[in-house]
């Protein structure tokens, strides 16, 4: 399953994806972003409004690419304890030929999707993507992270914001499972911030 819908980060594209797929959600979303601009316009300070803005686009890429059949059955998979995807892209690779010297080695867990969407990513994104699995590797649940219990996935952005990483794992064990990897669109990398 590819994603197929790669919905721009900006306020305007989020609140339309959810005002067509989950409209009590893009009513939440509407007030959560104004009261946060409306803050940033008082403290000269867009942390906030880009952190809420970052958790609702990881949640309307949810809505606009819901999860597989196959998708749903791994997230049951980690639910209930047990250990599912690749150790690494290299490992992956290593099973089905020569593996690439440059995929790094992770102690966690990759979806096949996942795989292929890294793989996909230019060598600076996938760069960006690596420095922010490995800050996850130490605090899953921590700063600029965010989990949508309707699904049980969290997400976060690569090491810059330009990037979406959807994962799941279970506090109780320490394994991490990257599933999704979503580069923004037409986004250039130096201006992570713009506020749409």
């Amino acid at each position: 399953m590819a994603v197929t819908t790669n919905l721009e980060r900006s306020g305007r594209a989020v609140h339309a994806a959810l005002a067509d797929l989950s409209p009590e959600e893009a009513e939440r979303f509407q007030h959560e972003y104004r009261d946060a601009l409306t803050n940033a316009a008082e403290t000269f300070d867009l942390t906030d409004a880009e952190s809420m803005l970052t958790r609702w686009w990881g949640i309307a890429n949810l809505r606009a690419n819901p999860l597989t059949d196959e998708e749903r059955r791994l997230v049951q998979h980690v639910q209930a304890g047990e250990d599912v995807g690749w150790p690494s892209p290299a490992s992956w690779l290593a099973a089905r030929g020569p593996a690439a010297s440059q995929v790094p080695d992770y102690t966690l867990g990759w979806v096949d999707i996942a795989i292929e969407q890294y793989l996909a990513l230019p060598i600076e994104q996938q760069r960006l993507v690596d420095t922010r699995i490995q800050q996850l590797l130490n605090n899953t649940a921590g700063i600029g992270t965010s989990h949508d219990p309707h699904t049980d996935l969290w997400t976060t952005t690569d090491s810059i914001g330009t990037g979406l990483i959807v994962y799941i794992f279970r506090p109780d064990r320490p394994r991490l499972v990257i599933m999704r990897l979503v580069c923004q669109p037409h986004r250039s990398a130096a201006s992570p911030n713009a506020v749409g």
